[in-house]
């Protein structure tokens, strides 16, 4: 059974952080913490962009988000839409 995974993205107003996390005994395998420069989207684009590359052999498929107090579902073959939709 392959690991299932967590992703937290946390775009702040003038850092992006972000944590993979497994979720069967929530141990942090992978994290970051960057100064953005005010480019949010590039940055957070960035960040999922080596996620993607890292965890490729799990098949990442879809992110969890939370924006204004809902959960969102974003599509990781399209991850640069997803974020030009959140940040517009």
């Amino acid at each position: 059974m392959q690991d299932e995974l967590m992703v937290g993205l946390d775009v702040g107003s003038t850092t992006v952080k972000a944590v993979v996390v497994r979720r069967e005994n929530d141990e942090m395998i992978w994290q970051d913490y960057q100064r953005h420069e005010t480019k949010q989207p590039e940055k957070s684009l960035e960040f999922l962009r080596r996620i993607e590359a890292e965890f490729l052999h799990l098949n990442l498929h879809t992110l969890a988000y939370r924006a204004d107090l809902r959960i969102h579902t974003w599509n990781f073959t399209n991850l640069e839409h997803e974020l030009n939709y959140l940040f517009a």
